[in-house]
């Protein structure tokens, strides 16, 4: 495993980084990650997860409702779009954050 001098690094790019996958066994980093992914990553990925659900489920409605089964546009049509353009807002900012 790389050196984990904070000259060089810190211990998750060196973790990152190793080609020993028997490293991950040891209690103590699997302890490390997990605390990792609690801590900062669980809730911005659970929170993506649900907003790319309700665009897709909007975006299927949408599509069924305006396109597909009837000639003319419901009179509630503008809020799939809202419904849209509120989870599309998310992904920009965060990507661009």
């Amino acid at each position: 495993m790389p050196s984990v001098s904070e000259e060089t690094g810190t211990l998750m790019e060196a973790l990152a980084n190793t080609d020993e996958l028997s490293i991950f066994e040891i209690e103590a980093i699997q302890d490390i990650i997990d605390y990792k992914w609690e801590t900062f990553a669980a809730n911005v990925h659970t929170r993506g997860f649900y907003i790319h659900l309700t665009y897709v489920i909007s975006l299927l409605v949408y599509i069924n409702n305006v396109l597909l089964v009837d000639d003319k546009y419901p009179d509630n049509f503008w809020v799939y779009l809202y419904v849209i353009a509120i989870c599309l807002v998310y992904p920009l900012l965060y990507d661009g954050n």
